[in-house]
């Protein structure tokens, strides 16, 4: 199989060494010749190259495993393995690092290659479970990391070896800015990870703000504010009630299926869309004409309606108003 051809020019060919291009692709062009792909060209190349990727990262590995075992980097004139795949093959010193971990757990567990050929088992979940492995849990662990995200993995190597509660502790960082640390409970970390998707946060301190906000809220004294006005029979907003009835209903996922029947199936960064848009006469009081959806599939729907220059930049509202609800969970108005 050959992906790269001389230093300047590209050629793809599948696991058959059939052309999946009769071009050979100068470098420098190849960003011009991929946008000429259709949706399903581009689709089946990226999973080629993926798979690509990984026989050739298993590959390599197994090289570096024998290269090691005979110490050549020392005939070559490296102090280290680490030293020969930074200068001389040119990895970061993390990406060096991962590569010299799953080799030599190669050397001990050669089924690694394997599994790494094959895309169960990404560099990354070895490199976090090799210090654990025994000939006694080696099958069994590995078995458990294969097509686990990174995260997942982090669960299970902290069930193989559990660590102490840590004081929880706080420290001032500058003027305005305050480090916190502190040790909770598996379900405790279960619900800040719900609420993280609920209000589609990217850090902790939003959470915390959050729940601060609405501890403070609670416990304050209520002040009494002015009723909405009457008669009003539509409103963009969507009612409490039909967003409670549409989260339950969606499963709390994103509902888009695409064009091959596969679900997105996501479930961060939600929002309330409206099937027929609130701009073209649809109503927010109606379930059956809400739907949860992703963020990007919320705007690839606004997109085909609107069009591109209608809903504008890809992360962007129209003129500073959106068409899509940003409303990410039944409670959040």
């Amino acid at each position: 199989m050959e992906l790269f051809r001389g230093v300047d020019r590209i050629r793809y060919m599948d696991d058959n060494d059939k052309l999946l291009s009769t071009r050979v692709v100068q470098v420098h062009d190849l960003t011009a010749w991929v946008s000429e792909l259709t949706d399903g060209q581009l689709r089946d190349r990226l999973r080629r190259l993926a798979a690509l990727g990984r026989q050739t990262t298993a590959a390599l590995v197994a090289h570096l495993c024998e290269l090691d075992n005979r110490r050549l980097y020392a005939e070559f004139g490296f102090e280290s393995l680490f030293s020969y795949c930074v200068r001389e093959l040119g990895f970061s010193d993390a990406a060096a690092y991962r590569r010299i971990s799953a080799a030599r757990l190669a050397a001990a567990l050669p089924g690694v290659i394997q599994l790494l050929a094959d895309g169960r088992i990404h560099l990354e979940a070895l490199t976090l479970v090799r210090p654990h492995l025994t000939a006694e849990n080696s099958a069994r662990v590995l078995a458990s990391i294969e097509h686990k995200s990174r995260k997942e993995v982090e669960k299970i190597v902290a069930e193989l070896a559990p660590k102490a509660d840590r004081p929880d502790r706080v420290r001032s960082l500058s003027p305005e800015r305050t480090s916190f640390s502190f040790t909770v409970s598996a379900a405790v970390a279960a619900r800040i990870e719900e609420a993280m998707d609920l209000i589609k946060a990217t850090r902790l301190e939003e959470v915390i703000e959050a729940a601060v906000d609405a501890l403070l809220n609670a416990k304050r004294p209520k002040v009494r504010t002015r009723a909405m006005p009457r008669g009003v029979t539509r409103r963009r907003r969507i009612p409490r009630r039909v967003r409670s009835i549409v989260w339950f209903r969606d499963g709390g996922r994103c509902t888009f299926v695409g064009k091959d029947g596969e679900g997105c199936q996501a479930a961060r960064y939600l929002e309330f869309d409206h099937i027929r848009p609130w701009a073209l006469g649809g109503r927010s009081d109606d379930p059956e004409n809400i739907r949860l959806l992703c963020r990007t599939h919320n705007q690839l729907a606004a997109r085909k309606i609107f069009g591109e220059a209608a809903v504008g930049p890809r992360n962007a509202g129209v003129g500073g108003q959106t068409l899509v609800d940003k409303s990410s969970s039944p409670d959040r108005a």
